[in-house]
């Protein structure tokens, strides 16, 4: 019940940084939710890879040399994400939770500033990344979404033509977890939306779906190249993605080819790059249905929160009319919610446990 109080909170600070007058009072409300976030997810004692994060940290040897970055062939260690470790370790604090925490208020200070500086709604934004899924991977991976909460840092200055500030981040990124690499196809998929040519493509990697997803041994024996090893008898047992989050995944993508003349006309190339990312990560996902669901969805997350952008966007912006735009309004408080209960209720019956379990009970 906890876990839902703070994100109630959450979700009331963000309406209110929206519909806020004075820049005094969204600053404040803005910053609660920022704060809010950061408890959130930096005061849990375990969740998924959680432990194992802790046992990590707690077996790196302070007397351990810094790793170097430049090294290529090393990416897959996560070389960057190690130094950080090693460096809150030697001269901060031997407590893994401290570190957990910090990487929780980079993570929450970085989305929350993405939503405030590239979305046209704070509030529409995270609710959508609170009950999609990102939320939950905040509190699970946190090497990846600590790359893509870097990778994203200047994404916005990318769209307004400053790209040298976006690569410098990215490249930031790439050492902390090598898979953020594939941001760099925001550089070409920013001049128009669901064109001939990329409609062909996607019809063309949809039909190939099946045999792109039989191919990831292959796909896996090329990235030990940097170092990046998974065990392939668990990747090739994963049973495939959930069809239901698989229609949820499609929502933006279609809205997208609705409006597609118009966003194509009219729209920034901050609104096209993310729907460009939600077909990305519909196609991630939907490869993640045949087998590895674990893997292709987590593939498909470096996209979400892209995408999230695009969706609002047309929620907000498109042409409709005022009863088409309530509905849609109406659907997404009614219906993100709902997709949310029903993955963490009725498929993964989550349990928060967290720090705050015992300052509350």
């Amino acid at each position: 019940m906890l876990f839902y109080i703070i994100l109630f909170f959450i979700w009331v600070f963000s309406f209110l940084t929206d519909f806020s007058d004075e820049k005094g009072n969204k600053t404040f409300f803005f910053l609660l939710s920022m704060i809010f976030l950061t408890v959130l997810i930096g005061s849990r004692l375990e969740f998924n890879d959680t432990e194992s994060y802790i046992y990590n940290f707690l077996r790196l040897e302070q007397n351990s040399n810094f790793k170097n970055v430049f090294i290529i062939s090393e990416l897959g260690d996560n070389p960057l994400f190690y130094n950080l470790q090693l460096f809150f370790k030697k001269y901060i604090s031997v407590d893994p939770y401290l570190f957990i925490f910090l990487n929780a208020s980079i993570i929450s200070f970085s989305f929350m500033q993405f939503f405030r500086k590239a979305s046209v709604s704070i509030s529409s934004s995270f609710l959508i990344f609170s009950c999609f899924g990102l939320l939950l991977l905040s509190m699970a991976a946190m090497k990846q979404v600590l790359a893509m909460a870097v990778g994203i840092w200047f994404f916005y200055d990318y769209c307004v033509n400053n790209r040298l500030k976006y690569l410098w981040a990215l490249i930031l990124a790439i050492f902390i977890h090598p898979f953020i690499s594939f941001y760099l196809v925001f550089l070409f998929i920013g001049d128009n939306i669901w064109s001939r040519r990329k409609l062909i493509l996607f019809l063309f990697l949809l039909i190939s779906g099946p045999i792109i997803s039989g191919s990831i041994s292959n796909i896996l024996e090329v990235l030990s190249l940097i170092s990046v090893n998974y065990n392939m008898d668990y990747i090739e047992g994963t049973k495939g993605g959930s069809f239901v989050r698989l229609s949820v995944y499609a929502v933006t993508p279609i809205l997208f080819y609705i409006y597609r003349d118009y966003i194509n006309q009219y729209s920034s190339k901050l609104v096209i790059v993310s729907g460009n990312c939600s077909i990305i990560s519909f196609l991630f996902f939907y490869y993640g249905t045949f087998q590895a669901a674990n893997m292709f969805s987590r593939l498909s997350s470096y996209f979400d929160i892209v995408s999230i952008i695009g969706l609002v966007w047309i929620l907000h912006k498109a042409p409709m009319s005022t009863f088409t735009r309530t509905i849609a309004f109406i659907s997404m408080y009614i219906l993100y919610p709902l997709f949310l209960y029903y993955e963490l209720v009725l498929k993964r019956g989550f349990t928060y446990i967290s720090h705050l379990n015992y300052i509350f009970t």
